[in-house]
């Protein structure tokens, strides 16, 4: 599973193919767009709203999400993998990431 994705709305940039396109189906725009956000649907479609892409980029960004809390936890090789080389960096001692992995199986896979 990916560490990071990232779900948006697409946005017509000025004098692009998308912006034509755009302009020439009569989509209603944004008529003041801010082009350094863009998370947020600037028009909307035949088939959707700017509300419901809105929505729909914003439960796609939770159940990733949930989908990474889930995957860590369910598989702990995975899990003891990440912890072990976050805290090696941050210069933590082996003997504490062991320890650390050990609580982990007892506490949460009740091993």
């Amino acid at each position: 599973m990916p560490d990071e994705a990232q779900f948006m709305c697409v946005t017509p940039m000025p004098n692009t193919e998308l912006w034509r396109q755009v302009t020439e189906k009569g989509y209603p725009m944004d008529a003041n767009v801010d082009y350094t956000r863009l998370k947020q649907a600037v028009f909307g479609t035949e088939n959707f709203t700017k509300e419901e892409m809105n929505n729909l980029a914003k439960e796609a960004r939770q159940r990733y999400n949930l989908a990474r809390k889930k995957y860590a936890f369910s598989h702990p090789f995975s899990f003891s993998a990440r912890v072990y080389f976050n805290e090696k960096a941050r210069g933590v001692l082996p003997n504490k990431i062991k320890r650390l992995v050990r609580k982990f199986q007892r506490v949460l896979l009740k091993i």
